[in-house]
């Protein structure tokens, strides 16, 4: 049995926490907030996954206590370093990386964020990317998933950690192409609600998908990342399920639909990666002089208060 501290009591977090107690291990849920803490472990119920009883067994805490095999981070990729800065890491600790997205103040991934910054080794760190909504491994959804890492075993243990009989997990060492796949897809899944509330058709849906898709690996593919990386499950898998359903498509559609971004963050219980995200590549595509069309119409959408019908600029030649 490994101890694990999962850092993040939200959907993902919880989802990701109850599957390794499924699985024998360990469990300790962190929240940020003490009374929230208490609450979930009162109550076992989180509003994110209606229906969804918490088991009796995982531990719900507001101390971080890291002498633990495995820390899994779960949080909003903007707060990662707040959380880290309270911590110390064991060289031994495996760190699975859940979090989605770029840090908007450094421009970071998230693994450069935690090596560079926290001197956490990279071949301690292990990235869980792919077509996995929360609900649906709560729901005991037949999944699948990708570890990558630049240490084959620390993969393979994450892999043997995770894996069950209905979340089939992969290996991989492409860690940059992970991660950028996984945080772009954010961003993408954006443009695809909006398409969506705008009542576009099937056409220009997949049009835009097929951009998507071409944008990330072009991002990618500049910063060293394996191209086939994104014909997988952190790429075309991740972004294909972020286009049909969730928290960035939602943001995108209700954009479509007429609504203010600032209308529609201030309704939100929980975070939309990609808006932060968004603004994040812009800023890196412009110093490094990529051409990312897309981005860019959604970055105008979002922080220049242009029209969600603009998304259909990317069909000028």
């Amino acid at each position: 049995m490994d101890r694990v501290l999962v850092l993040g009591a939200g959907v993902w977090g919880i989802a990701i926490g109850s599957l390794l107690h499924e699985n024998g291990h360990d469990v300790t849920i962190w929240e940020y907030l003490e009374e929230r803490a208490n609450e979930l472990d009162k109550t076992r119920e989180h509003f994110g996954l209606p229906g969804f009883a918490i088991p009796n067994e995982i531990k719900f805490t507001n101390d971080l206590d890291t002498n633990v095999d495995f820390i899994v981070v779960a949080l909003p990729a903007q707060t990662v370093r707040s959380v880290f800065e309270k911590i110390k890491i064991n060289d031994k600790t495996t760190i699975v990386v859940l979090s989605k997205g770029i840090e908007e103040s450094s421009l970071k991934r998230l693994s450069q964020v935690l090596n560079e910054d926290f001197n956490v080794r990279l071949d301690q760190i292990v990235t869980l990317y792919g077509p996995t909504h929360a609900m649906g491994i709560c729901e005991r959804v037949p999944s699948m998933i990708l570890a990558s890492s630049v240490n084959a075993d620390r993969a393979s243990a994450v892999q043997k950690l995770v894996a069950n009989s209905i979340l089939k997990v992969k290996i991989g060492d492409d860690l940059i192409g992970s991660e950028i796949g996984a945080s772009l897809k954010n961003c993408m899944a954006i443009a695809m609600g909006i398409a969506d509330g705008l009542k576009l058709g099937i056409n220009t849906k997949a049009a835009i998908l097929a951009h998507a898709m071409e944008e990330i690996a072009i991002f990618g593919e500049h910063f060293g990342a394996n191209k086939s990386t994104f014909l997988g499950l952190s790429g075309i898998g991740d972004l294909f399920v972020s286009s049909l359903a969730g928290r960035n498509f939602s943001v995108g559609k209700k954009l479509g639909e007429g609504n203010s971004i600032e209308t529609i963050l201030n309704n939100m219980k929980m975070v939309s990666e990609g808006v932060n995200s968004v603004k994040a590549v812009k800023l890196i595509s412009d110093r490094e002089n990529l051409t990312m069309k897309l981005n860019s119409i959604l970055y105008n959408i979002l922080y220049n208060s242009a029209k969600a019908d603009s998304i259909l600029s990317i069909f000028q030649l």
